[in-house]
């Protein structure tokens, strides 16, 4: 005897459903939705009902993927076990089959916190978890568990039960309960969102939305906040100053012996780290692939191997993620220069590794803004400086006050700025330290903790 199929969800999704033919009405012995407007109705003869259980039945789900973790919440309270959802979108839709007979609501706490974690290498959800695995923090009574992307049973039933939902990107996770947390990324000195050069007004409604659906949004302090707030149109009273959980790994990690382990030719040398930000993201230029060093005229690499050596200096190349194709394509290891790519990185973190170098040199990237807690020399690059502001814009004005470091745009300065900073003359130290409360409230490493008691406090309120 086959199972009796209800479809939950009755709207227009659901009937650009029926027109695929994935469903017939034939097969169909009951209808639901929450709407009362909807229920007593009928559509082709099944009557329309708010949902209640019907035993030896099979549900499909049939709305919109916001509503899913939702419905499913419901339709197992009720006792249904066999859900299915209608996945994809129009033209391309399938159905998916889900078995809830082995979950235990008893054991549905309410009280687990969901990561979600794509990438390790800048993340502070990755923060997060090594913080938490590793005991620096304390998580109680909470469990602390990362979410993956594929939409299994064990998937939905840890959104079902989860009480927080913290991520760094854009990935919507829609639940009325469920509380979400946005980290984002660094400190901006780029324009983002509706702050871009290029910003296309037609998304400023989806991006505002989209942002507001964060419950909380972790920060630096008051700038960072007000930042964000005009990239992205989210209300003030939603942040929460913290700090940043990945700077936590600044003061909790043996950054130098990390770097030993990927580069052992590295031991007895300054470690200098060449961070730049992206140039092109998702097709879109942002300046000049020639801004990075190793495409300036006059760069040769046997020369600068050259000079590496002669200064007892570990050069490593860090390239972001977006464009570290570019890098290891050159794939140049020596005894004095190194190419740091993902491959090599593994699962770690790079903040992992900054309180292991001596010096950092990037451009245009948030980096070093975090690697200000460490006080140690800063080298900047503006080869690309106006087509990167003609392209992307930049947040902060006037670029040179919130640059503490030497400006260079040629490897003759590079290699001068270099040897000054490495032989002690660090001209800039004081201006960092006058940088640093424009930046971070917090200096002292302990902002995942910060995080955690504000959940505990918030929950106890």
């Amino acid at each position: 005897m086959r199972k009796k199929v209800v479809v939950f969800g009755i709207s227009k999704r659901f009937n650009n459903i029926m027109k695929t033919g994935i469903l017939s009405w034939q097969e169909i012995d009951g209808l639901f939705d929450n709407s009362l407007d909807k229920s007593g109705t009928e559509m082709h003869g099944v009557k329309i009902q708010t949902p209640c259980y019907v035993e030896d039945s099979e549900v499909i789900i049939a709305s919109a993927k916001r509503y899913h973790i939702d419905m499913l919440e419901q339709l197992i309270e009720l006792g249904f076990r066999q859900i299915s959802i209608v996945q994809g979108i129009e033209g391309n839709y399938f159905i998916q089959k889900l078995n809830f007979e082995n979950i235990n609501l008893e054991q549905c706490s309410r009280n687990l916190i969901l990561l979600y974690l794509q990438h390790s290498s800048y993340s502070n959800i990755y923060a997060i978890k090594y913080l938490v695995e590793n005991a620096y923090i304390n998580a109680e009574p909470y469990e602390v568990k990362c979410i993956g992307t594929e939409e299994n049973e064990q998937y939905y039933w840890d959104l079902m039960r989860a009480k927080y939902f913290i991520t760094e990107l854009d990935m919507s996770i829609h639940s009325s309960r469920i509380k979400k947390i946005q980290i984002w990324h660094g400190f901006p000195l780029k324009c983002m969102g509706v702050m871009d050069a290029k910003f296309d007004d037609r998304n400023r409604e989806m991006i505002q939305a989209e942002w507001n659906r964060n419950d909380y949004i972790l920060s630096y302090g008051k700038n960072y906040t007000t930042f964000i707030s005009a990239c992205f149109g989210t209300t003030i009273n939603k942040f929460i100053v913290t700090g940043m959980p990945r700077n936590d790994l600044l003061f909790c990690t043996n950054g130098r012996e990390n770097i030993y382990k990927i580069f052992p030719q590295s031991k007895g040398k300054k470690i200098l780290l060449y961070m730049p930000t992206f140039r092109e993201i998702r097709g879109r230029a942002n300046g000049d692939k020639k801004g990075y060093i190793f495409n300036w005229p006059g760069f040769d690499i046997e020369m600068f191997e050259q000079f590496c050596a002669q200064n007892n200096v570990f050069f490593v190349f860090k390239l972001h993620i977006q464009d570290s194709a570019l890098i290891e394509k050159w794939g140049y290891n020596s005894k004095n220069i190194g190419v740091l790519t993902e491959q090599l990185l593994g699962e770690q973190c790079t903040y992992q590794l900054l309180n292991g170098t001596d010096m950092l040199i990037t451009d245009y990237s948030s980096v070093y803004f975090d690697y200000l807690l460490l006080n140690k020399p800063i080298i900047f690059t503006n080869r690309d400086e106006e087509e990167y502001i003609k392209n992307r814009g930049v947040i902060l004005e006037p670029l040179d006050f919130w640059r503490p470091g030497a400006i260079v745009d040629n490897m003759e300065s590079l290699r001068k700025e270099i040897i000054l900073a490495i032989s002690g003359k660090d001209r800039y130290k004081d201006r960092r330290k006058e940088l640093m409360p424009f930046v971070h409230k917090f200096t002292d490493g302990k902002s995942t903790q910060r995080l955690f008691d504000f959940i505990r406090s918030n929950d106890n309120a």
